[in-house]
């Protein structure tokens, strides 16, 4: 995973996260609340396996027998789902500014790190095959392209 996520991109994704969940302690009278804590590179390692699997996160946290006992010794399943909430990637302070110019800055730099660390670990062979595939899309997302010739008319940009 290291080969596509690296450390400063992991740091600054814990950091805003952790800023993000301090502007949220403030809201409530209790300011320890264990799943408001701020996130920890163990943490943010377990956030990616779990989500990583693609399986459901009540099966995961289960205590009859099918039980994953590891996912519950890191975290709760509370505490989980606030980190997917507010799982941040993006300083918010400049974040008005830059999405006047593109709506993708939130994500941006992290986004161009990971392509530019996936293009340093993959080659092409003379056999390779590239090919485009256009995924059915219903959503609200404002990168849409209304596509009239295709089966499927919607397309995430």
């Amino acid at each position: 995973m290291e080969m596509y996520l690296t450390q400063d991109m992991a740091d600054e994704v814990i950091l805003h996260t952790n800023i993000k969940l301090r502007t949220l302690q403030g809201k409530y009278s209790r300011k320890n609340k264990p799943e408001l804590a701020d996130l920890d590179c163990v943490e943010f390692d377990a956030l990616l396996v779990f989500k990583s699997n693609h399986e459901d996160l009540q099966a995961l946290f289960a205590t009859d027998v099918t039980e994953w006992e590891i996912f519950r010794c890191i975290m709760s399943v509370k505490r989980l789902l606030i980190l997917l909430a507010y799982l941040r990637f993006d300083n918010p302070e400049d974040k008005e500014q830059l999405k006047e110019n593109d709506p993708s800055a939130a994500i941006l730099w992290i986004f161009n790190e990971l392509v530019k660390n996936s293009q340093l670990s993959y080659s092409f062979g003379e056999l390779a095959c590239n090919d485009k595939m256009l995924v059915d899309f219903r959503g609200h997302c404002r990168f849409r392209i209304y596509m009239q010739n295709k089966p499927s008319k919607f397309e995430s940009k």
